[in-house]
């Protein structure tokens, strides 16, 4: 806690006002007694704004706590008496000199890319003529929308173009970005080491434990999801975009088992032929089967080489550049899911399917099947 304080002393008869800021280090709950909704100790907050403060009623009594002489009687004590007003039993001489006002935000820490937290705040902020999160991110947030911008219109510049990679230079526009803006990235990529490193044979540590609870918990829920985007959609991604090479659901099915049977034994993590990887590919310019050549080799470089400095490696790139490469890859999805097919039956099907993922994706998966089935079998009519 800092306090600034006037450059004269005042007289007995002076006004005098000063400034004091509080950091607080540690949460703080400036409470506003109990209530009956959904925050039973809800705190203090501005009636107009909604945000927290700290009343000024609160803040004399802790300060008058803290600078409590130890002595009953002396100057102190009387000093003590005319800033606070004397003690409860004698209310009525007079009240405390000092008069404090509620304590606002000032500034709120908030994610930086130089440090952990950074304060931020505006001067319409400390007016309180604006949101909370916007002064919060408001720093932070233009530099991410600018560099998002950039890097968005510069790889739809060149998306169509057959001799500069697009996505290359994306990736590296990013990587040059994240490294000048953080201090933090330049320090961890100076400690990067190159070693040579094999991966475990991981089934000499596999009990029957690992196996029921990957099973139950993790495979079965997963698999209206890898049906739907690991072998119907990636057919269908497939073979519209490339249809003089289709592929069937059976042998998609077949290469993601084998793959992930191969992968489980070096403690691989579940891997499968995603439309969104094959929309990705395709969004930055792959046409052939040499693009997951040249990622596979990349990543098994990193992988043997670079496997204990792979999260500094990942972490360069800045949140605003993956959001450009997932915005071309949703929109090249989306370009496939246009057609909800020509009957108001298919229509239906679909939107209610959706419908239901927006709530439970497993739950989306049994609803569409039940509702196509219904719908072949006759039973549904619209």
């Amino acid at each position: 806690m800092n306090e600034a304080s006037t450059t004269n002393p005042p007289r007995p008869s002076q006004q005098a006002a000063a400034l004091m800021f509080i950091h607080a280090q540690t949460g703080l709950h400036p409470g506003s007694g109990t209530a009956l909704g959904a925050v039973d100790l809800p705190v203090q907050r501005e009636r107009h704004t909604q945000w927290p403060l700290i009343p000024g009623s609160t803040l004399k009594g802790i300060l008058r706590d803290a600078y409590r002489p130890k002595d009953r009687n002396g100057s102190a004590r009387e000093d003590w008496w005319a800033a606070f007003g004397p003690e409860n039993s004698e209310p009525d001489k007079h009240a405390g000199a000092l008069s404090l006002t509620d304590a606002r935000i000032l500034a709120f820490p908030v994610r930086s890319l130089k440090g952990v937290f950074a304060p931020e705040s505006t001067l319409e902020g400390t007016a309180t003529r604006r949101p909370l999160w916007q002064i919060a991110g408001g720093a932070v947030a233009i530099a991410t929308v600018i560099l998002a911008a950039v890097g968005l219109i510069g790889t739809l510049l060149l998306l169509t173009n057959r001799r500069v990679p697009a996505m290359f230079l994306l990736l590296v526009f990013g990587g040059v970005c994240g490294v000048i803006e953080s201090e933090a990235t330049r320090q961890a990529l100076t400690g990067i080491r190159i070693g040579f490193h094999l991966p475990t044979f991981a089934l000499p540590s596999f009990r029957w434990y690992d196996f029921m609870t990957g099973t139950l918990f993790l495979a079965l829920p997963q698999i209206p999801l890898t049906l739907g985007n690991a072998v119907m959609a990636i057919r269908e991604e497939n073979n519209r975009l490339f249809a003089d090479r289709p592929v069937t659901e059976k042998s998609v099915a077949i290469s993601t088992g084998v793959m992930n049977v191969g992968s489980f034994l070096l403690g691989g993590v579940p891997m499968c032929h995603g439309a969104g990887g094959m929309a990705g590919h395709v969004a930055f310019g792959a046409r052939t089967g040499g693009a997951p050549i040249i990622l596979g080799t990349l990543l098994l470089i990193l992988a043997l080489f670079f496997s204990s400095s792979i999260q500094t490696l990942f972490g360069v790139f800045p949140h605003a550049v993956l959001g450009v490469i997932l915005f071309l890859t949703g929109a090249q999805l989306a370009l496939g899911s246009c057609n909800f097919g020509s009957s108001k039956l298919d229509r239906f099907i679909t939107l209610a399917t959706a419908g239901f993922a927006l709530w439970n994706v497993g739950l989306a998966f049994v609803a569409g099947i039940t509702l196509a089935y219904m719908a072949r079998r006759g039973w549904l009519k619209l």
